[in-house]
C-alpha cells in the first residue's frame, strides 16, 4: 500500500528518483544556533529535488538519448509485428490439409516467441538505462553539494519535502502517512537555493566541466 504521494512534473513515472542534498553562494543561506553548540552557528539550505531534476540539461539532455535508443528498438518491435501480421495472413491462405501448413505455423509461433522475448528485454534494458542516467545524476548533485558547502561553510542543507502534497479524496490513513513523512513544517524563501544550483550546474555541463569540480 502506498504511504504517500509525490508531485514529480514532469518525472512523474520515472519512479524513485533521488533524494539528495545542494547548496551554493549567491542565494540567501540563514544562520541559526545550533543545538549542539551554542557558539557555533550552523548553516542550513533548502532545496526543491524536483526542480532541480526537471531543470538540469543534463537530465534532459539524457532523457533524449534514451528515447532514440528506445524509438530504435521500437521500430525493431514494429517491423517484427509486420512480419506476423504478414505470417498470420499467409497462413490462412494455406488450405488446412496443405503439409506446408504446419511449417508456417511453427514459424509464425517462433516470430511470436521472438517477439515478445524482445519487447520484454528491451523493456528491462530501458528500465536499467533510466536508473544509470538518475544514478549518475545524484553522484554530480552530490560533488556539486560537498564543493559549494565547503566554499560558502554550510552545514546541513535539506531536501524540501513540501513538495510532497495530498491528493483528491486521500483517505485517513494516507493523509495520516504523508504528514508522517514529512520534516519541514516552515522554511523562509530566503533558505531556497534551487535556482542557484540549476544555473550552476547548467552553465557547468554547457562548458564540459565535470560536476564539483573546480
Amino acid at each position: 500500500m502506498k504511504t504517500g504521494r509525490r508531485s514529480f512534473g514532469r518525472l512523474a513515472g520515472w519512479a524513485g528518483l533521488v533524494a539528495v542534498a545542494v547548496a551554493a553562494a549567491g542565494f540567501g543561506i540563514v544562520s541559526v544556533k545550533a543545538q549542539s553548540d551554542g557558539n557555533n552557528p550552523s548553516r542550513i539550505a533548502l532545496i526543491n529535488i524536483e526542480k532541480v531534476i526537471n531543470d538540469l540539461d543534463e537530465v534532459n539532455m539524457g532523457k533524449q538519448k534514451l528515447a532514440a535508443r528506445a524509438d530504435a528498438r521500437q521500430k525493431e518491435l514494429n517491423d517484427l509485428a509486420k512480419q506476423i501480421d504478414e505470417g498470420q495472413k499467409k497462413l490462412e491462405l494455406i488450405d488446412p490439409k496443405d503439409t506446408s501448413r504446419r511449417d508456417e505455423a511453427v514459424k509464425l509461433l517462433e516470430l511470436t516467441a521472438t517477439a515478445n522475448a524482445k519487447q520484454q528485454a528491451f523493456q528491462g534494458i530501458i528500465n536499467i538505462e533510466k536508473g544509470d542516467l538518475f544514478k549518475a545524476v545524484h553522484g554530480h548533485i552530490m560533488d556539486t553539494c560537498a564543493k559549494y558547502a565547503a566554499k560558502n561553510g554550510i552545514d546541513l542543507i535539506l531536501v524540501d519535502d513540501r513538495v510532497l502534497t495530498f491528493a483528491e479524496n486521500d483517505d485517513v490513513g494516507k493523509v495520516s502517512a504523508l504528514i508522517s513523512q514529512k520534516r519541514i513544517v516552515y522554511g523562509a524563501p530566503s533558505l531556497d537555493i534551487t535556482d542557484a544550483i540549476i544555473q550552476i550546474m547548467n552553465t557547468d555541463f554547457a562548458a564540459g566541466k565535470k560536476p564539483g569540480k573546480p
